[in-house]
């Protein structure tokens, strides 16, 4: 049994991880301005998280590969697939080796979106009584994200001005609820 966070030795590519890898093709071709007439999944590591990491290794023509790194969310969540990593102009001898697999490591800092705006707002109570005042401005602007046994959000928010506070919410792990905590804010921050 895999444990938690830990990686998987390389394993020669399944009709499994050929099948995640012609689903994030078109995403792997957007994030790198790329057509590939081949697409073959050569060999792939996993990470069982909440939910699985794919690194993938794949020939996309001559001497050519791609790496991609694939989540898979819980069945509970329906399995969906996300493209979280590309790195490209790799060789057939390159190993995959990937600077996000680390379980408790850093996301790359990514623009807000409308979920990280709800986790905010859900949030803005709790900043308000740390803070002692009352935000009438409270935009989500960026975050990143830290797996543990669940997950850590680092979200820059605008309140005003040119000030911003950040927070750090962790969410449970579903199976536990699921639930946001404030666990740290730091302010005044400059943009």
């Amino acid at each position: 049994m895999p444990m938690c966070g830990g990686l998987t030795d390389v394993k020669q590519a399944d009709e499994e991880v050929q099948k995640i890898c012609d689903a994030m093709k078109p995403h792997a071709e957007q994030k790198t301005g790329r057509n590939f007439e081949v697409f073959t999944a050569k060999t792939y590591k996993t990470q069982l998280v909440a939910g699985t990491n794919y690194f993938i290794k794949v020939h996309v023509g001559g001497d050519e590969c791609v790496h991609l790194r694939v989540y898979k969310k819980l069945p509970c969540h329906g399995e969906e697939l996300e493209l979280t990593s590309v790195q490209h102009s790799k060789s057939h001898d390159d190993s995959i080796e990937m600077a996000e697999m680390v379980c408790g490591g850093f996301m790359e800092t990514r623009d807000a979106d409308e979920e990280i705006q709800k986790i905010c707002d859900e949030m803005k109570p709790l900043a308000e009584q740390k803070t002692g005042r009352n935000l009438e401005v409270f935009t989500a602007k960026s975050y990143k994200t830290q797996l543990v046994a669940g997950t850590n959000y680092f979200i820059k928010v605008h309140v005003g001005g040119d000030e911003y506070v950040h927070l750090r919410v962790y969410k449970k792990l579903p199976a536990y609820g699921g639930t946001l905590e404030l666990t740290d804010l730091q302010h005044p921050k400059n943009k």
